[in-house]
């Protein structure tokens, strides 16, 4: 533990850890003590960052990162509603802030990746732990059985109601904890380290069910049992592995199919949600409703910030008049920046979605790798661009696993040796560029 929060590095680099590790920390809770934190470290790395760190900007990633952003803004010039379109840009400055932010950053971020990873790690496990606590506090107060933690009321929106959080964030933070402790289970050694990481997996892997967001749930099965065993197990523990998450996903079909409660949350309302009839306001309803409108202007958009208004008037004249009341979006990240820029827009996600992938895949990194199928996965079901949480949950964590995973490339320009002292080895000093 003490290695957490003793680290070797000068005054700034220590305030700059502490900056990110108090962030990871947070995300759970109100999005005011994310922005908080942001702010101050903004300030910080402003302030401490030297001229040749500020030369770094120059980087591509830092631009391909960024690159949604230009884009909103771009979007944004041409939008029927200005000031929501400013709201907008606002709202989704992370995107361009935290490539910039690791970029200038005074530490190596490679070397404390899993020291921040698991602050994080330990506060979703202390928010569900809470959460469920939570839920048991309130069956032993009505004196119900305890198998009612299953019933409708801590399902899903209900579970994580006390944090007054969207359980499909708090699904996609808990998801990628339970890589980063997958892969540190399968790392450590000592016993009791193995023992809190194995206990920690089942946590984590409980509340997902709670919480019971499709998406994330679908991208969590992909990662564990297409990625997970190929990129971190060896030969030998992958049939194993892949035995024992085959019965436990089996034991989870079971409940599933027995309670009445999963089965409506599961099977019921996916297939309700799939079936586009007129005559109800399904998500796939609600797609085919927003495709119509992109076909009316297919390669610019309606611009930055025009979304809501575009759609509601789509919603009253197909009269889902729920979907109009509570102003819906496009539950569909791919339709709404399709919406918002037309193929341009939807161009520039793909792009950046797929060097996410590219470089998850390059360096054979499997939290970068999961965190990119979270994405893309959630994508089809959610605009996880469209809220604080899910903006700096994207922003943050792509950048992160971006700049904390690559290596600068070694570019020798002449190689000099000095001797050290008396019958000591030569050094050999090069540029880093």
């Amino acid at each position: 533990m003490k290695k957490l929060f003793l680290i070797d590095e000068s005054l700034a680099g220590r305030i700059s850890y502490f900056h990110l590790a108090l962030f990871l920390a947070a995300l759970p809770f109100d999005s005011f003590y994310t922005r908080l934190i942001l702010i101050s470290l903004c300030i910080h790395t402003a302030i401490h960052a030297r001229k040749q760190q500020w030369r770094k900007l120059a980087d591509k990633r830092v631009f391909i990162l960024a690159a949604l952003y230009i884009l909103s803004l771009a979007a944004s010039l041409y939008s029927v509603n200005p000031q929501e379109a400013l709201f907008d840009l606002t709202k989704e400055l992370g995107i361009i802030i935290f490539p910039i932010v690791f970029v200038l950053q005074p530490i190596d971020l490679r070397k404390y990746r899993n020291n921040l990873l698991t602050f994080f790690l330990i506060s979703c496990v202390a928010t569900v732990v809470f959460l469920f606590a939570d839920a048991f506090r309130v069956i032993l107060y009505y004196k119900m059985p305890a198998s009612f933690i299953f019933s409708e009321s801590f399902l899903n929106q209900h579970f994580s109601e006390p944090l007054q959080l969207h359980a499909t964030y708090l699904s996609m933070y808990v998801a990628v904890a339970l890589f980063f402790a997958l892969d540190r289970f399968k790392k450590l050694h000592r016993s009791v380290e193995r023992f809190l990481m194995l206990a920690a997996v089942l946590l984590l892997v409980a509340s997902l069910f709670q919480l019971a967001s499709r998406a994330v749930i679908i991208g969590v099965v992909v990662t564990v049992i297409a990625v997970f065993p190929f990129l971190v197990l060896q030969r030998r523990r992958r049939f194993l592995f892949l035995a024992l998450t085959g019965f436990l996903f089996a034991g989870i079909g079971l409940c599933i199919g027995y309670n009445d409660s999963l089965h409506a949350r599961y099977i019921n309302e996916f297939r309700k949600d799939l079936q586009p009839a007129d005559q109800t306001e399904s998500r796939a309803s609600r797609w085919l409703a927003i495709v119509d409108l992109i076909r009316q202007k297919p390669l610019i958009g309606y611009g930055t910030g025009s979304e809501t208004n575009v759609l509601k008037k789509k919603y009253l004249e197909k009269k889902f008049y729920v979907a109009w009341t509570l102003g819906l979006n496009t539950h569909n990240q791919y339709l709404g920046y399709l919406l918002r820029a037309g193929i341009a827009g939807l161009a520039v996600y793909l792009f950046t979605l797929g060097f996410g992938f590219y470089k998850a895949a390059k360096s054979r990194d499997f939290l970068f790798f999961g965190f990119m199928i979270i994405i893309g996965i959630t994508s089809m079901s959610e605009n996880i661009l469209d809220v604080n949480k899910g903006i700096f949950f994207y922003s943050f964590f792509i950048s992160f696993f971006v700049f904390s995973g690559s290596r600068e490339k070694k570019i020798n320009m002449g190689v000099t040796r000095r001797p050290v002292g008396n019958g000591q080895p030569l050094i050999e000093k090069s540029v880093l560029y």
